[in-house]
Order: C-alpha cells, then structure tokens, then sequence
C-alpha cells in the first residue's frame, strides 16, 4: 500500500510543481484502505460509527450505482482507493452516489475511467486527487459540497464545471490541465490554491467580493484577455497568470498578448499583468455603470431579452406580433421576421419571439403583462405550428395570421406590406435580400419609425413583391445592402416598376451598411442601439427601440462603429453578457461623445 502511495505522489511531483498552499487531503486517521472488514454484492465495506465506508469493489459494472446502504447500514463515505485505477481493466464509465454519501476520501477514483458522475446532494468534502485522471468532460457539484481537494478533478477533460455556492477554499491543482473556458466562482470563496485552474481554456474571470487570496500560478496556461477583481484588499502571489511556467512541451500555447484588468488599484494591474505584452486597466465601477446601458434578463436568451424590450417600451400593449425566432446565433430562423417591424410601428406593438413547435414561458409571460388582447402571428404553420396558436389563443381573445396560404417568404412580406400600407398612407417601401438577413434586419428600425413596409426579393423581383409595388402605388424603392444582397440586375428590374427613385444604402461589410442605415436615416439620432452583428436574432425585437441599430461584435467594437460612438450621447445594449460582454459595453461607454 504504501508502495503504490509513494508511486502516486512520485508521478504528481513530476507533472506539476507541487504547491505549497494548504493542500487538502481527506482519510481516515488510523485506517488503512482495503482493511476488509465485510463484503456484499461485490462491495468491500468497513462500519464505523454505525454507518458503512465503501472500500473496495470486485465487480465488472461500467454503469455504477452505489447502493445507498451495505449490511443494513447507510453508505456515507467512499473510501481512500476504492475504485483506484481502474481503467486498466473494468473501467466505470458512470457513477451514480446516493444520497446518503457525504465524503468521498483520497484516490477514490483515481483512474477509474469516468466519463460521468451524479453527486451525492448531501455530499460535504472530496478528498485529494479523488476524481483525478478520467474523462470527464462536465461536473455540477452540488451547493452542499463544502471542501474540493487538492487535485481533485486533475488531468481529465472537463469543458463545463458548476462551482457549488458555499465551497470557501479550492485547493491546489483541484482543476487543474482540463479545457474548461468559462467558470463563476462563488459568492462566499476565501481562497484558491496554487495551481488550482492551471492549463485550461478561461478567457474571462471574475473574481468575487469574498475572496481574499489566490496563490501562485492558480491560472497560469489560460488565455486570460479580461479580468475583474471586487474586492480591493485581497492577496495575489506571484506568477498568478504567468504563461509557459516549467514546461518546456507546453510554451507557445497561449499566446500571452494583452489583458484587460477591472480593479481598483492601477498598480495592482501592472503587477498582475507581468506576463503579458499589454494591458488595460478600468475602474471596476464602469461595470456598475453599464448595467443601466443593457436590455436582457440576467442568464436570459433571446426569448426573455424580446420580453424585456417589450416590458421596456411598453407598459400595455393592444396587440402583440409574433414571429418565429429559433436556430443558431448567427443564422436564426427570422426571416418572416424581416417584414414585422413595420406592423409592429403600424400596430404601436412589441415584437415576440417564439420557438416553431412550442411557446416559452418568457413570450406568455410578456403576453399576459402586456395585457395584450390580439396577438398577429406572422407565417405559415411551418414557422408558427398550430399548436403554438392554440397556446397563444388561450392568453388572447383574438388570434389571427399575417401569411399567404401555401406561400414562401416572399409573399408573406408582402401579404404584411399589404396591411402595413393599409394603416400607413406612405409611398416608399424598403427592399431587402430575402437571404441576407444580417443586412436587412439594420434596416427594421427604418420600417418601425417611418411606417415603410420591407418587401424582399431574390435573384429576381418576386411575383408577389413586383404585384404589391404595382398595385398599391409605392413611387420610391429603398434598397438595403450592397450588390452582393441585392444584385444590380435586381435594381434594374426595380427602377422599372416605380415612377420614383431607387436608392442604396450599403457599407462595405455588415457593419457599414449599419452606419450608412444610421446616417441615412437617423442623422440627428443622439443615442444608437447595440446589437451582436455576428449573433444577430437580437435584432428582431430591437427594431421597436426608436434609434438606429449598430452592429458590433462580442468582445471588441469595430473602428467605424466606435467613430460613430464618439459622435452619440447613449445607448441601449441588447441581449445579455453572452451576446454582448461587458468588456464591450465599458469600451462602447467610454467612446461615447459625453465621456
């Protein structure tokens, strides 16, 4: 036995520098592991106390679950070793502790082979290198657990951990060399040991109010750009963040570039940045700041960030328009959608958005606050299932459909053109490339405050769009986007259906066309609306805001944009930390002309 310990600490020296910060280790005073005192259904177990102490087992299952008692006794802790190395023969690939598990000792699953575990909900400690060198790729430990050990979750392939709220210490190596990229650390942590994030992926971190020291080398091998420190009298030892430490194999990994350091104190930054090139130092209080800059609900998606436009610009609401808004980030399933901000001006009504085959809480939520009493769905049954009418109908007491049995795209926009320019007497109607949404959507705050219908065409001028511009008398065409949305042949096609002008507005890029849009039409604009340009489904429900939309991106601001900022007095940030970071409201912020 001692052998084998002596090994196992041997190979941890030599793959990584052995902390010194208060490595946490859990076992038994007094009791040797596999010290045998019964044995059941495969499971060697000792009593103490009453309850029984797993300490070995000789079966073959790789879907594990660990019966919550053993001789009459209730299973409370997982021995030291218990399931050591196991990947050799028998791996466990999932492992299921009951209940009544509160401590999972030293080694206890060491090498076993893991690729899942469910948790204890009463579990308190997890002992020194207990789930080190498996393949496990997401962990969720429960809000009881207490005490993470040194080298806990060492060394196997974690992408997503959930910190439980009242874990006060997390000690040395415990997550060490796994690929997690983000993590939130919690409310009540003191203290992180040396090494305890080394080589991973984290990107951005926060560090709470309540911690008051982080040791050596805790985060070295991340690609670290932005950082943010609450609490202005903590302790951070040397090499926090240093890259490349000790390992030659592992130099060049994470290029140490620049990092942005929200702080309190300027001279703290400089320390903490001494592995970068560059560094940015911001005072944590524009952070503060910005909160009243963005639209969203806190951990929200795109439903909750419409209903909180909604909530924003409408305290009732007659009428409510309903559209279609799943599919990825930067290629939703919105294009229905590119016509509704023109009824929803003609309506005086926020935009919604729903899932094809089921309504969310978050759109019958902002439905019954809104005291709406109709709700218009825009599309056919294929973007807006009948079920979800159904649904929709119980909240309403009326439900109707702005569509062309049968149609496409195409001659939706224009069945809601028609009703746009029934309320509206204007003679100018929008054109938008019915499959280049990213330009078009810039071009819905246009048809919101101007009441201009958004008719849309494809490599030719539709049926339906060239039938509605004939017969309702529309004279002047605005087109949205460059020659690679909207084709010259298409214009030319267009300059023969109006006796009126035919005019382009475009960039050079998404961005662009934001500005020339911006420029064109809301010159005297004093505040924009920032919007995700590359995730851009955000941009639906922003229409109704009143101000041009400005595409930025995630994490930085194009130089044009950030022009255009120095030139306006405010702005409304749409969609939440993952649409938007704060690091990229603080720097919209400070473009600002007022700054």
């Amino acid at each position: 036995m001692k052998r084998r310990r002596l090994l196992f600490s041997f190979v941890l020296i030599c793959c990584l520098v052995i902390p010194s910060f208060s490595g946490f280790s859990f076992s038994r005073e007094g009791m040797t592991a596999h010290a045998y005192d019964y044995f059941e259904n495969n499971f060697y177990f000792d009593v103490e106390n009453g309850e029984a102490v797993i300490t070995g087992y000789t079966g073959t299952r790789s879907n594990l679950v660990i019966p919550s008692q053993l001789g009459g006794y209730p299973v409370t802790i997982i021995g030291e070793e218990a399931f050591y190395y196991r990947v050799a023969g028998n791996p466990i690939k999932k492992v299921t502790l009951p209940d009544t598990v509160r401590v999972v000792e030293d080694l206890a699953f060491h090498s076993a082979g893991l690729e899942e575990i469910v948790f204890s909900e009463n579990l308190e400690a997890i002992g020194e290198a207990s789930f080190s060198r498996n393949e496990l790729t997401h962990v969720h430990l429960p809000d009881s657990l207490s005490t993470i050990g040194s080298w806990s979750f060492h060394m196997n392939k974690l992408e997503e951990v959930v910190l439980p709220s009242e874990v006060t210490i997390i000690y040395a190596a415990a997550f060490s060399n796994n690929k997690i990229d983000s993590i939130v650390l919690p409310e009540k942590l003191t203290a992180i040991g040396e090494e305890a994030f080394a080589y991973n992926n984290l990107s951005e971190l926060t560090f709470p109010d309540s911690l008051e020291e982080v040791w050596g080398r805790a985060f070295i091998n991340n690609p670290l750009s932005s950082l943010i420190i609450h609490n202005a009298d903590m302790t951070i030892k040397n090499h926090v963040f240093y890259h490349d430490f000790i390992f030659d194999y592992m130099e060049g990994d994470h290029d140490p570039g620049s990092i942005n350091i929200f702080g309190h104190d300027p001279s703290t930054a400089k320390d903490l940045s001494s592995s970068y090139d560059t560094y940015t130092f911001y005072d944590i209080k524009l952070l503060d700041e910005i909160k009243d800059y963005r639209v969203s609900v806190s951990g929200g998606t795109r439903y909750s960030t419409a209903e909180a436009i909604a909530s924003e610009n409408y305290e009732q609401a007659d009428t409510v328009i309903i559209v279609r808004g799943d599919g990825p980030g930067n290629a939703p399933n919105v294009v229905d959608a590119l016509s509704a901000s023109g009824l929803a001006g003609a309506h005086e009504a926020p935009i919604l958005l729903t899932h094809p085959t089921r309504l969310l809480d978050d759109t019958k939520d902002a439905i019954r606050n809104l005291g709406a009493i109709e709700a218009i769905i825009v599309g056919g049954d294929g973007a807006v299932s009948p079920h979800v009418e159904d649904e929709i109908s119980k909240l309403v007491e009326t439900t109707r459909r702005v569509r062309v049995e049968g149609g496409d795209r195409f001659s939706t926009a224009s069945e809601v053109a028609k009703e746009v320019l029934s309320i509206n007497s204007v003679d100018t109607a929008i054109i938008a490339g019915g499959n280049a949404l990213v330009d078009s959507l810039v071009a819905g705050p246009v048809a919101h405050e101007m009441g201009y219908p958004i008719l849309l065409v494809g490599r030719s001028v539709p049926e339906a769009t060239e039938k509605l511009i004939i017969e309702s008398g529309i004279k002047n065409l605005i087109i949205v986007g460059g020659t690679g949305v909207v084709s010259q042949s298409v214009e030319d096609q267009l300059n023969q259906l109006v006796e009126g002008e035919v005019k382009r507005v475009s960039g050079a890029n998404r961005f662009d066309t934001s500005i020339a849009i911006a420029n064109e039409f809301f010159s005297e604009a004093e505040n924009v609306v920032l919007v995700n340009g590359v995730s851009f489904v955000d941009a639906v429900p922003a229409s109704i805001l009143g101000d041009p939309i400005l595409y930025i991106r995630e994490r930085s601001i194009p130089e044009s944009i950030e022009t255009v900022l120095n030139s306006k007095q405010g702005y409304r940030a749409v969609g939440g930390p993952g649409a938007l970071s704060d690091l990229v409201l603080v720097d919209a912020l400070l473009a600002l002309a007022k700054r």
